[in-house]
């Protein structure tokens, strides 16, 4: 994602998406936000994507953090605010750029899979 504009109103949304989809899931908002901010960090050493790539991979490093800071939290630290919040942006600072390479990845996967199984691109 080359233009600022771009990436700002693509994290925005993102953020808007995660925050929707997790007060139904039940994780609290102070983990989303901590997670969307450690996303923003690992967003600096992601690989390029396309626009909707970097969304999806925004969305669900945003989710999956959250939700694991909780988890670790609830496991470890008897549900305290401080940690859950520090795991949740730890969590995403570091599986921000693994999720967007896999997504980048994917596609090249495919196409390999596609070929062995004998189907032609035309």
């Amino acid at each position: 994602m080359g233009d600022l504009t771009t990436a700002a109103i693509g994290a925005c949304a993102s953020w808007i998406t995660s925050a929707c989809l997790a007060s139904v899931l039940g994780i609290d908002q102070q983990a989303i936000l901590w997670a969307f901010f450690g996303a923003c960090i690992g967003l600096s050493i992601a690989p390029g994507a396309s626009f909707g790539k970097a969304i999806a991979a925004f969305v669900f490093v945003i989710l999956a953090c959250a939700l694991g800071g909780t988890i670790a939290s609830h496991q470890w630290h008897k549900d305290d605010p401080l940690w859950r919040n520090g795991y949740a942006c730890m969590l995403a600072i570091g599986f921000h750029p693994i999720v967007s390479h896999a997504i980048n990845k994917a596609q090249a996967i495919m196409n390999g899979w596609a070929t062995k199984a004998g189907a032609r691109n035309e």
